[in-house]
């Protein structure tokens, strides 16, 4: 069986070439989408976090000063780990001031004093004149105890105040007293370290306890000089952490796990008295929610992309099936049953499939993935994920299964089933002999009519989280598709009709080659597909991007929004590069399959050019056929489509929503002759092609 198959492997290498080449393309689109769709991820939760507040995306905890202990900080430690940056320590003490301290006369009374403490105030202020307090040393105290107390003041403070270093305040009937020694101010005041609270820099305004003329003086202390002595505190205070955070290393696949830890931590600590106030935990949710609806649009760009690989897969497996009839049917009448015979082929599609899914694939995702972050300024990452892997594989293994599945059913035949197709070209494909396109089209039509009823695609909510339906996302997709094929029905008759009246016209060529067409639908069917295919998704992406950046505001102000842009983009150029790929691949594969035909041709007086000429007739006959078919397509699921991708990003792009399908025209003409010129090229490269093989020999080549 091995043997065997490798023989088969090695005779139709070109064909199983060209299966590699979809295969490996097909398993890069769904790797590189995948990371794509991370960096977009990453670069939405990096946004988020840089457009928080100081405050908000740090942690404040508070308590009493036997809540705080290093079995407090251990547990959080162990929650956040490598993102937990440093803890500040703060305490604060409210003394009220004596009242013989009423100032001068540039100088307010002060009613109050705001004692505060910072343990890494070294490091986070700058020392604008004088020195920074000194810990009061309680042992060589002398005279009145306890002994004075060094304090610097804020910069700010001390330009509201008017008090500076040498004076000396006191509280608590001369029991505190504090000299000033310095002046500082911080080095950064928008600091996590800070949390918007400078507070202990300058003098509130907000005191209504307080009298017009009379302020609540800050002043800093060293930390020692703030904590007990023999169980009895110097200054009865208040303690708090501040705690920050790296926020470079929250990635957006841990974003729901960390949600899930600074959750647990209030619990836990709320039952030592502590309290952790953050905004961290709203902001991974919202950005949770978001990211979900906005997934739901990533996910319908891969399912499109995905069905469009599979059916090329299959179209090239048709064309392996036509090339491998006789062999097919001489191993049917030799005894081989049907499922022998697929079993040649599905272990050599298996050594292809594994090879473009565990080597290829992977390998092109990533030059891809790094071409376009370097070209869009995208920071992508450089090495593929878990998620991109399995996609990878995914892709490889429906591949193969679609490359397999046509073997099988065509094995069935027998010889004498096998017969008829060597005389005339069979008028139907196999889809339409057992009317899969309208079970397609009567499936798309129940999951639309499902979506109609539920208004939306979100199947459920899991916390914050919408989750939504797949089936429900690519049933447009499947009622679109179901339509395109059945237009493949009246294509046949649309081309007998279109070549009986060229009979009429002048010339040789365009007749014979529309007869060409109309005598055998089955094989340029397969091609107007493809090519409806990719227009009716082109023609869909830009109709959604350009509706979408209707807003642009918006589009240029949030993440989501532009990585959705430039997925958008992405899409098209990657459906226009694979359907380019597989329209060249095809026709080669056909071209070569009909050089018995042009052997004939040649015999009957055509030159060379005359059988390119009609090769060339063909081809432009086919791609106007699917351009048509793929605008009605692309505007049926722009129309359908459009209207809830709206409402499930309405709340996700920072309030961007379609108000109304716009179809810009002149953009779509430029689509389309982009369409035209990239399709015309793939045709003047096969005619390059097919003029250095057998093209000019006689009748019999073609046979092997």
């Amino acid at each position: 069986m091995m043997d065997l198959t490798m023989r088969h492997l090695r005779r139709h290498w070109r064909l199983n070439l060209a299966v590699l080449l979809c295969l490996t393309l097909a398993s890069a689109l769904l790797a590189s989408l995948s990371s794509y769709a991370a960096a977009v991820a990453a670069r939405e939760l990096h946004q988020s976090l840089d457009d928080a507040r100081p405050a908000q995306r740090s942690l404040l905890i508070t308590g009493t000063p036997y809540t705080f202990s290093e079995e407090l900080y251990q547990d959080l430690w162990e929650k956040l780990g490598k993102v937990l940056k440093d803890r500040s320590v703060i305490r604060h003490a409210t003394l009220a001031a004596d009242q013989f301290d009423q100032g001068t006369g540039q100088q307010p009374a002060v009613a109050r004093l705001e004692v505060y403490s910072f343990d890494n105030l070294p490091e986070t202020v700058r020392l604008v004149e004088g020195s920074l307090p000194g810990q009061v040393r309680l042992n060589e105290a002398k005279g009145r105890w306890p002994p004075p107390v060094e304090a610097v003041i804020g910069l700010r403070a001390a330009e509201q105040s008017g008090y500076g270093i040498g004076d000396r305040l006191t509280a608590s009937g001369v029991y505190h007293r504090l000299d000033i020694v310095g002046i500082v101010d911080p080095l950064d005041p928008a600091d996590d370290v800070w949390g918007e609270d400078l507070n202990a820099f300058a003098i509130p305004t907000d005191t209504p306890d307080l009298n017009a003329d009379a302020i609540a003086l800050p002043l800093i202390i060293a930390p020692f000089s703030m904590r007990s002595y023999l169980d009895m505190p110097i200054f009865p205070h208040q303690v708090s952490w501040r705690i920050t955070l790296n926020h470079h290393l929250i990635s957006a696949a841990k974003a729901d796990a960390l949600r899930s830890d600074l959750i647990n931590f209030q619990t836990q600590s709320a039952t030592r008295g502590a309290k952790t106030s953050t905004a961290l935990v709203q902001i991974l949710a919202d950005y949770l929610a978001r990211l979900s609806r906005v997934r739901v649009t990533l996910f319908l760009l891969t399912a499109q992309i995905f069905i469009f690989v599979l059916y090329t897969l299959t179209m090239l497996s048709s064309f392996i099936l036509d090339r491998s009839q006789v062999e097919l049917a001489t191993l049917s009448a030799r005894g081989a049953s049907a499922w022998q015979v697929t079993r040649v082929f599905a272990l050599e599609n298996l050594i292809l499939a594994l090879a473009a899914g565990l080597l290829f694939g992977p390998a092109l995702a990533q030059v891809v993935t790094y071409l376009w972050g370097q070209s869009a300024g995208e920071a992508l990452p450089t090495t593929l994920s878990g998620e991109a892997w399995l996609l990878s594989g995914i892709a490889a293994g429906f591949g193969w299964l679609a490359l397999v599945l046509p073997v099988f059913l065509s094995a069935r035949r027998n010889i004498r089933g096998w017969q008829p197709t060597r005389g005339r070209a069979p008028q139907q494909s196999l889809a339409q002999k057992h009317y899969l396109d309208l079970y397609l089209l009567a499936f798309g039509g129940l999951l639309y009519w499902q979506l109609n009823r539920t208004g939306s695609f979100v199947m459920r909510r899991l916390g914050s989280t919408q989750v939504a339906d797949p089936l429900l996302l690519i049933g447009p997709s499947l009622l679109l598709i179901a339509m395109a094929m059945i237009f493949l029905r009246v294509l046949p008759f649309l081309l007998r009709l279109v070549a009986r009246f060229s009979h009429h016209l002048r010339g040789l060529m365009l007749p014979l080659g529309l007869l060409r067409l109309a005598r055998d639908p089955l094989q340029p069917s397969r091609v107007v597909l493809l090519i409806s295919l990719t227009a009716g998704l082109m023609l869909f992406t830009r109709t959604f991007g350009d509706s979408l950046a209707y807003s642009q505001k918006a589009l240029q102000s949030d993440p989501l929004a532009q990585g959705l842009s430039n997925a958008l983009q992405l899409n098209t150029l990657t459906l226009l590069l694979f359907s380019v790929t597989a329209f060249l691949l095809a026709y080669l594969v056909a071209a070569q399959g009909r050089l018995r035909e042009f052997g004939v041709l040649r015999a009957m007086g055509l030159s060379v050019r005359q059988c390119l000429t009609l090769l060339v007739i063909e081809g432009i006959a086919v791609l106007l056929l699917g351009l048509l078919a793929g605008t009605l397509v692309g505007l049926g699921l722009s129309h359908i489509m459009i209207p809830y991708l709206s409402q499930a990003l309405g709340d996700s792009l920072a309030g961007v929503s379609v108000e109304r399908i716009l179809v810009d025209w002149p953009a779509v003409a430029q689509l389309y002759a982009l369409l035209i010129a990239v399709y015309g090229s793939a045709l003047a490269l096969l005619l390059l092609i097919l003029t250095h093989t057998r093209v000019g020999w006689a009748p019999w080549m073609g046979e092997e």
